[in-house]
């Protein structure tokens, strides 16, 4: 997948996760993976594929280099709402 296709890949996961109403963002994964296939983080997978790891190649860290899936205030796990809205803020391809 390129850079735009996780983009996409990894909103519509985190748009489905919210719509559902999950509170915990590591759950709305499985359950998305479960349903849907694919890997349980877009931007991981991204990054491990260019075989570097440690977040590197992290499409969000690629917009901001200060970007962290585990920042307190978007934290992916305890407040998927204010990750997906950080992810929407992030997209460089757009809404």
């Amino acid at each position: 997948m390129n850079l735009k296709e996780r983009w996409a890949g990894c909103i519509e996961q985190w748009e489905w996760i919210v719509a559902e109403g999950y509170t915990s963002g590591q759950e709305g994964k499985e359950d998305w993976v479960k349903l849907h296939g694919g890997p349980t983080c877009h931007f991981c997978a991204h990054d491990l594929e260019k075989g570097i790891g440690h977040c590197q190649q992290c499409p969000g860290v690629l917009v901001d280099p200060t970007f962290t899936c585990m920042s307190g205030a978007y934290h992916y796990m305890a407040n998927p709402k204010e990750f997906l809205d950080k992810l929407k803020e992030l997209n460089p391809y757009g809404p």
